[in-house]
């Protein structure tokens, strides 16, 4: 299980809009001896075929061999774009059945256990769950309460600060190497309206041959002043665009540009609680938020921000720079909003901090204890 966990993450990133699942194939003889691995498998690009389809193509069934199929996530038992994983595992030798953690998503949700039992297979789950369910987080949050996991992002200099209305450099090549790792781990990145003029961003993942694995952009501006002329909305290859703003007419000036999808929301409708839940229907389980202040600022009142992420410049701005939200130079303003650090990195001069939200965390061990 430990192998295929492994396998699991070492997909994720690519296999949107599913999760990502790793299988092993273990076989053995009829006294239960002489235990191999024959097969692995994973999710592959874009989430099609599945792991469990991968790793049984792989493997060279014998009639006097029996077969384990262990699994990071519940084999699905649905019908999709093709056949699921529970039929075409009910055509094999395969005797026995081990997952981690039961999968979520209504359609499956314990169905697919119970279908393998129901023929003869048996079957148990729970095997390192705590591990699975971390992986698994945001596709929980997903299923469960109609949202996706947010990792907020804030790049920041000693003195808590950043730049004003102009767009500079405040943390190493390395740290931005990190930043675009977690660009390619997520599902959608976010900003607003003002960070998308002022900053200019692409908005992509930069790092060598991931650059295909761009999470979709989403750009929350009620207004939507800005020119279809910026990075995000011309840089190659095209990702999906996804827009909110109560702006009707400004829609008309991107016509031309067929990646991009307008939510025109009225008044009551524009903010981000709804926006969120509205994120979910695109399948969308993991969002960085890389906004300004007035951005992060809306995610942390309204207690969205799951994982934050302080990446710091070794160096003052003082009176130049601007306030972030959270001042990370008073950690009583992060305990404040409920964060709890986790981990600290030094990259070179640079020093990134990891904290999670206490309400993530306590919805993390409710799921924990119903699956």
């Amino acid at each position: 299980m430990e192998i295929a966990l492994d396998l699991a993450r070492k997909c994720s990133g690519f296999t949107f809009p599913n999760p990502p699942v790793g299988c092993v194939i273990v076989e053995y003889d009829k006294i239960k001896k002489d235990h191999k691995i024959v097969s692995y498998g994973q999710t592959q690009i874009s989430g099609r075929p599945h792991a469990e389809f991968n790793a049984i193509k792989q493997t060279f069934f014998k009639t006097k061999k029996d077969y384990i199929c262990y699994s990071s996530l519940e084999p699905c038992c649905h019908k999709g774009r093709s056949e699921s994983c529970v039929s075409q595992i009910l055509r094999t030798p395969i005797k026995k059945v081990v997952f981690s953690v039961i999968d979520p998503d209504k359609r499956v949700k314990g169905k697919g256990k119970e279908i393998l039992k129901e023929y003869g297979i048996s079957v148990s789950s729970g095997l390192l769950k705590k591990s699975a369910i971390d992986l698994y987080s945001g596709y929980f949050l997903n299923r469960i309460f109609g949202r996706p996991k947010i990792t907020l992002k804030i790049a920041s200099s000693l003195d808590g600060k950043i730049y004003g209305n102009k767009s500079k450099w405040i943390t190493n090549e390395i740290t931005r190497s990190f930043v675009h790792t977690l660009r390619f781990e997520n599902d959608a990145i976010l900003i607003g309206g003002n960070t998308a003029k002022v900053d200019n961003p692409r908005l992509d993942c930069r790092l060598k041959g991931l650059e295909g694995f761009s999470p979709i952009k989403i750009v929350i501006s009620k207004s939507f002043d800005l020119s279809k002329n910026l990075k995000i909305f011309s840089t190659k290859p095209k990702v999906k665009i996804i827009v909110f703003t109560t702006n009707l007419k400004k829609k008309k000036d991107f016509i031309s540009k067929k990646n991009i999808e307008f939510h025109i929301l009225d008044e009551k409708e524009f903010n981000i609680k709804n926006i969120i839940k509205k994120l979910t229907l695109y399948g969308i389980s993991n969002v960085l938020v890389e906004g300004g202040a007035k951005i992060n600022s809306f995610f942390l009142k309204e207690n969205l921000v799951d994982d934050l992420i302080i990446t710091r410049g070794n160096f003052f701005l003082g009176k130049d720079g601007l306030d972030t939200l959270v001042n990370i130079s008073k950690k009583s303003n992060i305990n404040k909003n409920n964060f709890i650090l986790k981990k600290v990195w030094n990259f070179k001069n640079d020093v990134i901090e990891y904290y999670n939200n206490v309400k993530y965390e306590k919805l993390l061990k409710e799921i924990y204890t119903e699956f």
